[in-house]
């Protein structure tokens, strides 16, 4: 299985926090790589800078846009929490 598109991941994303306790960004990923099936080949992808893996970028995408629609918060660095506008969609 290919990485999902960062919008095929923001579901999973919504899935991995919906009971409302704060979460590590890194512990949601990994969650939702084992939810999705994804191979080690899968998750080793790298970006053409050789920076970041593919999977952590669409996380990161997948993240960042839910947090502007408010269905994910922030409320330390590097974490999330599921919104009241989050839990009805999840």
């Amino acid at each position: 299985m290919a990485v999902p598109k960062y919008d095929e991941l923001m579901k999973p994303l919504l899935m991995a926090v919906k009971n409302g306790e704060v979460y590590k960004i890194k512990d949601v990923t990994a969650a939702s790589a084992q939810q999705l099936h994804l191979s080690s080949e899968d998750l080793s992808e790298m970006l053409p800078s050789g920076r970041q893996t593919v999977f952590r970028n669409r996380v990161g995408w997948a993240n960042t846009y839910l947090k502007k629609a408010g269905l994910l918060d922030s409320p330390v660095r590097a974490s999330v929490v599921i919104t009241d506008a989050g839990r009805k969609g999840a």
